[in-house]
């Protein structure tokens, strides 16, 4: 199944935030926001922003995984709410990864996937070094 995309370009934040336009293209989107920015700067900062269309009840269900450095599962919770958004390592060091639908043997190979991938990528070094200095 192809995933349906919208692109929307957006301005402003917080009580000033708002939706310029919507598209159905990066490129058209990424040219609207390139143009409006050159028009109007006072709208700062302007985004184009990517939703997923017609999502169904399985994409809204989200198994989050907490994992150590090491490979280690120290957590794993699903729930229904909102698509998955984030990977980050949490403040006491470990990996918080979202990861779409309910299956939580698939939903700890993608996390341990992203682990290596922030390990190989220095990631957790630079998080390390941040932190221990703080």
């Amino acid at each position: 199944m192809t995933e349906k995309k919208v692109y929307i370009v957006t301005s402003g934040v917080y009580s000033d935030y708002r939706i310029n336009a919507v598209f159905s293209t990066k490129t058209q989107a990424e040219a609207f926001a390139k143009l409006y920015a050159t028009h109007d700067s006072y709208f700062e900062p302007i985004k184009v922003e990517t939703y997923l269309l017609d999502l169904s009840l399985e994409d809204w269900y989200t198994t989050t995984v907490r994992m150590t450095r090491e490979g280690h599962v120290m957590e794993v919770s699903s729930g229904f709410g909102s698509p998955p958004r984030e990977t980050f390592i949490t403040y006491m060091g470990h990996l918080y990864s979202e990861v779409a639908g309910s299956d939580e043997e698939r939903a700890i190979k993608v996390t341990n996937e992203r682990r290596t991938a922030m390990l190989i990528a220095g990631a957790w070094d630079k998080w390390d070094a941040d932190h221990r200095n703080a």
